[in-house]
């Protein structure tokens, strides 16, 4: 299970920086509804709490004039990102971590203020191990 959303992750997912926030969000994008509420349940498996709905995008091209839909589950508290970045381990985090440090560092932050709860030491148990591995 653990490789099935990792796999889905690192091809259809992100790993960005908000910046208004000044914090980190995990998303999900598939054209297949089955496809997200698959990831969303495998996640939830795992105990990782992501958004309480899927979230349904339909646009038009501009160009072909073609409609599309894409649905989205969202990963966004700091602690479901955390345990998120240390059990499934995606490839996306390891390629791309330093970009996004350097991005939270312009912003006037650290990665560990973005990862960790500055008031609740035992929600902190998945951050220290990222930011561990990170060294």
């Amino acid at each position: 299970m653990i490789r099935g959303i990792r796999g889905l992750l690192d091809t259809d997912g992100s790993i960005s920086v908000l910046k208004k926030k000044k914090t980190l969000l995990i998303d999900f994008t598939s054209a297949s509804l089955p496809l997200a509420q698959c990831f969303k349940e495998m996640c939830e498996k795992l105990t990782i709490k992501t958004s309480p709905k899927i979230v349904k995008r339909v646009w038009k091209n501009p160009s072909s004039g073609n409609v599309s839909t894409s649905y989205k589950v969202f990963i966004a508290s700091k602690h479901e990102i955390c345990k998120f970045l240390y059990m499934i381990k995606p490839k996306k985090w390891e390629y791309k971590w330093k970009e996004i440090k350097r991005k939270i560092e312009n912003l006037g932050n650290s990665i560990e203020e973005v990862l960790k709860y500055s008031y609740e030491s035992s929600l902190n148990s998945y951050a220290d191990k990222v930011l561990k591995e990170l060294n």
